[in-house]
């Protein structure tokens, strides 16, 4: 009997009770801080009815007489504005159909390639249209999961803020992730990367989550997100996931990936969801892990300043979903040099500035920030400051 018993507890314990949480250890001893952000100005861009002051996806484009403009999507009229980035005017807009012959179906997101050259990509149909600014169709690819021979769990690409659409040759890379914890996951069922060419339409998935992914449940949504910025100066994709100290980067020259440590000790340690994978909780309890714990967000390469920006966000300590204070991180970004090496960081007050509306220009760094005016468009300019 004491036997049976004992078996029956020892199985219960194994099934149910005794899930153990992973912890992914910042062993970062100390900070390094020979840099940091100082705000200088602050630009502004006026809005029409129809545009509100964020936006999923934006991009400075300078033409080839090297003109330059700054691009927004208005996610509600499936329009991409265009501002001459000198005079901050209105010059144009492009708006797409959803349906019909000429339909890209709803716009996620777009990249310029050149005014003859718009990317437009549709997430709900996982379709990516090559259009010129008249809006007009020149070539489409469908990007579907479930056809022959791709993995398992491939993921559905995403084209935002952070996640941008990254080209080079014929080339295109987009970067996204499948919801969920699956107990057979592993190095090469689910990637997060789709790898285009854009010539034959062909593409392919790759590119593995670390292994600390399948070390624990990581709630299955938004430390599953992953953020992707490319250096054109040595081909090479920087990746960033919420739940990794390290970033991955990505040889296009060799496909090799090497990791490489980008944190802060002010970041901690990050600790994995209690439950067994496949094992899913509500949608409160996934928001208090998530908001409970430091995690990773988008990195930027900027180009002037040769330098990568990987944004963080910091716990909160006294979690209420009810109390807005209290269930908003704090955010900040790791600096790193162009060898990976982390030289850096700083932190924003909170309700201060978008993570996620980020843009570089030789003037410095532009972050969006709140402002109350909602006819208005606002980012703050910051520079990069030595301290001794």
């Amino acid at each position: 009997m004491y036997k049976n018993t004992l078996i029956s507890c020892l199985l219960t314990c194994t099934l149910f009770s005794c899930d153990e949480i992973y912890v992914n250890k910042n062993t970062h001893l100390s900070t390094t801080n020979k840099v940091g952000l100082e705000r200088v100005g602050s630009i502004t861009f006026d809005l029409d009815s129809l545009s509100i002051p964020n936006t999923n996806c934006l991009q400075l484009y300078t033409d080839k007489r090297r003109k330059r403009f700054f691009t927004f999507l208005n996610s509600f009229s499936n329009t991409i504005y265009i501002y001459d980035f000198e005079d901050k005017s209105l010059v144009s807009t492009v708006t797409y159909h959803i349906e019909g012959d000429n339909g890209v179906g709803k716009i996620m997101g777009y990249y310029i390639d050149s005014f003859d050259s718009i990317f437009v990509y549709c997430y709900e149909a996982s379709t990516l249209s090559i259009t010129n600014s008249y809006s007009q169709i020149l070539s489409k690819i469908s990007i579907g999961r479930k056809v022959n021979n791709q993995p398992k769990y491939a993921p559905t690409p995403k084209l935002i803020n952070g996640m941008p659409l990254i080209k080079t040759r014929n080339l295109v890379v987009l970067v996204g992730n499948l919801g969920g914890e699956y107990q057979d996951e592993d190095e090469l069922n689910r990637p997060v990367q789709c790898f285009i060419n854009i010539e034959t339409g062909r593409f392919h998935f790759e590119g593995p989550y670390p292994e600390i992914y399948r070390q624990g449940n990581w709630g299955g949504q938004l430390y599953r997100y992953a953020y992707q910025a490319y250096n054109p100066g040595n081909n090479k994709i920087v990746l960033s996931f919420p739940a990794d100290h390290n970033i991955q980067v990505l040889n296009l020259a060799d496909k090799t990936r090497t990791p490489h440590y980008a944190s802060i000790k002010q970041i901690g340690d990050i600790y994995s969801y209690s439950s067994r994978k496949y094992f899913l909780h509500d949608k409160i309890d996934l928001h208090r892990h998530y908001s409970t714990n430091p995690a990773y967000q988008t990195i930027y390469f900027d180009e002037y300043r040769n330098i990568y920006l990987r944004f963080f966000n910091l716990p909160v300590h006294d979690y209420d979903i009810a109390v807005k204070e209290k269930r908003t991180k704090t955010f900040g970004v790791v600096i790193l040099d162009e060898h990976f090496k982390v030289i850096g960081y700083h932190i924003f007050p909170k309700f201060s500035h978008s993570s996620t509306e980020v843009f570089f220009a030789r003037e410095g760094i532009f972050i969006r920030n709140y402002h109350e005016d909602e006819n208005k468009m606002v980012f703050s300019q910051y520079n990069l400051t030595k301290y001794n």
